[in-house]
């Protein structure tokens, strides 16, 4: 009986051993499975702000690029003859050759307009329009974004270039005005976050949000990402920190889908002081699409 009761011990003796050898090897198992995923998500992360940098990037040059060329052709002596129809000619030839402008107005020195490629804005007075006063206070190169305020115009609609029109003299002779629709930024930002997607590969689909300096939504991806809530005033972590000007990641919930998503966030430089286009941009991806290969393990 005495060896029984020995053999039994060391048998569950043994059996306690093997237990917790399994249950220290179960949480060894979870604590690794752990320690990946948050290296999947860490570098998922990183390279999503990676993505809106870019994004925030390639929206910055054609900003400096449309400062550049508009800065030359509101130089053009054209601008300056009394003869409206030549004034016309020269702004359709403008919009030909540079077909990225929607639109190409010129106002004289009291606000009048003297000749559009919109022929319905001849001769109306735009003395009081945003774009015509700041370039009368302030004769230097204007940008403003226009943003729709119905239910069928949401978000961003048209960017406005305006520049001063000076004389031989450098006296102030009136005011050029431009428009660059939505639908150029929209494919700018959009051919980039899908060109990043295809890079990422293991992301699944990738979306994106464009704000404005107030987190306002000016551009997103598509309808589901859609909708004029304010998302830094709702308190959303990655429309609050692309405030701060340095970029980076955050771990989020959708507002809208309620889905855990990684969000890489990044802002425009903007132009000079002007805070019009210090535009945010988050690019984001769902987590579970980011952790399919280690959850499936």
């Amino acid at each position: 009986m005495t060896l029984c009761r020995r053999l039994c011990a060391l048998a569950f003796r043994g059996i306690g051993l093997l237990v917790s050898v399994a249950i220290i090897a179960v949480l060894v198992g979870m604590a690794g499975l752990w320690m990946v995923e948050r290296e999947l998500i860490a570098r998922a992360g990183e390279s999503l702000a990676l993505g809106a940098m870019e994004v925030a990037g390639k929206l910055d040059s054609q900003v400096a690029e449309r400062l550049g060329d508009f800065e030359v052709l509101a130089s053009a002596s054209q601008l300056r003859s009394p003869d409206a129809a030549l004034v016309r000619a020269h702004l359709e030839t403008l919009q030909r050759a540079y077909p990225v402008y929607a639109r190409l107005t010129m106002a004289d020195r009291t606000g009048l307009v003297v000749a559009s490629t919109d022929h319905e804005l001849a001769g109306r007075d735009m003395r009081r329009s945003t774009w015509f006063q700041a370039v009368w206070h302030m004769p230097r190169i204007h940008v403003e974004s226009i943003i729709g305020d119905t239910a069928d115009s949401q978000g961003l609609e048209a960017v406005v270039f305006s520049a001063p029109i000076k004389g031989v003299d450098g006296s102030f002779q009136g005011v050029i005005m431009t428009e660059v629709d939505s639908g150029y930024w929209r494919k700018i930002a959009s051919e980039t976050v899908n060109q990043f997607s295809i890079q990422a590969q293991h992301f699944g689909l990738v979306r994106y949000r464009v704000l404005d300096s107030e987190g306002e939504p000016l551009l997103s991806f598509g309808k589901e990402e859609g909708g004029r809530l304010n998302l830094r005033v709702l308190g959303l972590p990655s429309a609050v920190r692309v405030g701060t000007n340095r970029p980076g990641w955050v771990e989020e919930e959708h507002l809208m889908r309620k889905d855990p998503v990684i969000t890489g966030y990044a802002r425009m430089r903007g132009v000079g002081d002007s805070e019009a286009l210090q535009w945010g941009i988050l690019v984001r991806a769902d987590r579970r699409d980011v952790l399919a290969s280690i959850q499936g393990i």
